[in-house]
C-alpha cells in the first residue's frame, strides 16, 4: 500500500463532506502504520489550520485561483543527497502561493511555457507534408487511401481491392507521422489497430499491411490497442529489438536521447526479439521488460501499469522518479529545455500525478515549495539550481 493517499479525501473530513465509504477507505488506509497515520494527520491539520504565511506576502486574486496540487516532504533514507517529494493532485483546493517565488521564477521570462496539445505532421509516401492540428481538419487522399483529418487523430480509410497490383503498391507505400516537442496525436491504422502517440514521437507504416504481418517503426512513445488477427501478428519495431502480439494493448517507450527503451504489457501477451544471438522475452499483462541500449541486458519487472500509461489519459505519475527524470519527462510535453547548475538535486526522488493540462509556472512553484532546489526560467530554458 502506497504512503500517501488522495488528500482531496482528507479536505472533505475537514469540511464535513465526507461519504461513509470515503471514511472507511482513510480508516483502512491510516491504520497499522505510523508513517500513514502522521501523513493523514499533517494534511488535516494543513487544512485545518491553513499555511504560516503573513497577509502581506499575498496576492489575493493568485491566492484565489484553484490550484491542483498539494505538496509535502518527506525525509526518506535511501542514498546520500536523496529526498523524497510527495505531490498529490487535489481537484478544487485553493493553496496559497508566495508571490514572492512567482515573481522570481518568471520574472526572466517573456516566452510563455504552454502545456502541449494535439498537433503533428505527416509525411506522404510521395514526400509531401502535411500539417496537422485542431484548427486544421482536412481529408487527404493517396492511392485510393482516404486519411480523415479531424484536427487530434487520424483514420485510414483503405477499401479491399481484389486487384494484387493495386494492393502490393498500397503495402509498399509508407506514411510518417512526426509529434513534435509539446505535442500529441491519435492514430487508426487500416487494419483497426489504435495507437496514441506522445511527444516527440515518429512513427512509419505502410497504407496497408501485408498477408503475413503488420509491422511498423517507431522512435519515441506510444501506447497501441492492437485489432485482433491470429493469422497476422503485429509487429513494433524499435531500435534493435522487435515487439511481437496478436491482439494486445501495450505501451512502447524507445526515445533515442534515453539508455533504455521499455515495453509495458496491459493485456494480452508480448514476445520481444532482441535481436541476433539474444534470448526472445515473453511478458505478461502488468509487467515490463526494461532494455539497456548498450549492451542489451534486460530486465523484466511488475510495474504499476496506471503510472505508465497514464499520459495517455492526460496525467503524469511518477513513482519516485529522479528530479532529472521528471524534468526530461515534462520538458517534451511543454516543449523547453533545462539544464542543472547544481548536480546534487538531480537525483532528489519524487512520487505523485500531475495534470497535463496544468499551468507550467504552478508545477515548478509547487516542486521549488519544498526549498530543496530553486529555478529559473529564461525564455524556454530551466535553470535549476
Amino acid at each position: 500500500m502506497k504512503d500517501f493517499f488522495d488528500i482531496s479525501i482528507i479536505w472533505k473530513k475537514v469540511n464535513q463532506k465526507l461519504s461513509e465509504k470515503e471514511a472507511n477507505e482513510l480508516q483502512d488506509w491510516a491504520r497499522n502504520s505510523l508513517v500513514r497515520k502522521n501523513y493523514a494527520e499533517k494534511t488535516y491539520s494543513y487544512f485545518k489550520t491553513g499555511p504560516k504565511i503573513k497577509t502581506s506576502d499575498i496576492n489575493v486574486a493568485k491566492a484565489k485561483r484553484k490550484v491542483s496540487f498539494l505538496i509535502f516532504t518527506k525525509p526518506k533514507i535511501t542514498k546520500a543527497y536523496k529526498v523524497v517529494a510527495v505531490f498529490v493532485s487535489v481537484i478544487s483546493i485553493v493553496f496559497v502561493l508566495h508571490q514572492i517565488n512567482r515573481d522570481n521564477l518568471i520574472a526572466e521570462s517573456t516566452v510563455k511555457i504552454e502545456p502541449g496539445k494535439a498537433k503533428a505532421t505527416i509525411v506522404l509516401s510521395d514526400g509531401s507534408r502535411h500539417y496537422l492540428d485542431e484548427e486544421n481538419p482536412q481529408e487527404l487522399n493517396e492511392k485510393g487511401t482516404v486519411i480523415l483529418n479531424s484536427g487530434n487523430k487520424l483514420d485510414y480509410k483503405t477499401e479491399h481491392t481484389s486487384d494484387l497490383l493495386h494492393a502490393e503498391r498500397l503495402q509498399s507505400r509508407y506514411n510518417t507521422i512526426k509529434i513534435p516537442r509539446g505535442g500529441e496525436f491519435f492514430l487508426s491504422l487500416s487494419d483497426g489497430t489504435k495507437v496514441w502517440l506522445n511527444s516527440e514521437t515518429t512513427i512509419t507504416y505502410p497504407l496497408q499491411f501485408g498477408e503475413k504481418e503488420r509491422k511498423v517503426q517507431l522512435i519515441g512513445e506510444a501506447y497501441f490497442e492492437v485489432e485482433h488477427n491470429p493469422d497476422k501478428p503485429f509487429k513494433v519495431e524499435i531500435e534493435g529489438q522487435v515487439i511481437e502480439v496478436l491482439g494486445t494493448t501495450f505501451n512502447v517507450k524507445a526515445y533515442a536521447d534515453e539508455s533504455k527503451t521499455s515495453t509495458t504489457l496491459v493485456n494480452g501477451s508480448v514476445r520481444i526479439e532482441l535481436g541476433e544471438e539474444q534470448e526472445n522475452v515473453v511478458i505478461t499483462p502488468g509487467f515490463q521488460c526494461e532494455v539497456n541500449r548498450m549492451n542489451k541486458s534486460y530486465t523484466v519487472s511488475q510495474v504499476d501499469v496506471r503510472s505508465v500509461t497514464a499520459w495517455k489519459e492526460g496525467y503524469y505519475m511518477f513513482d519516485d522518479a529522479t528530479l532529472e527524470e521528471m524534468m526530461l519527462t515534462l520538458s517534451r510535453w511543454y516543449d523547453f529545455t533545462f539544464n542543472f547548475k547544481n548536480d546534487h538535486v538531480r537525483q532528489l526522488r519524487f512520487s505523485g500525478k500531475l495534470k497535463r493540462t496544468d499551468r507550467f509556472e504552478d508545477i515548478l512553484t509547487i516542486i521549488e515549495n519544498t526549498n530543496e532546489m530553486k529555478f529559473k526560467v529564461k525564455e524556454k530554458n530551466v535553470i535549476i539550481d
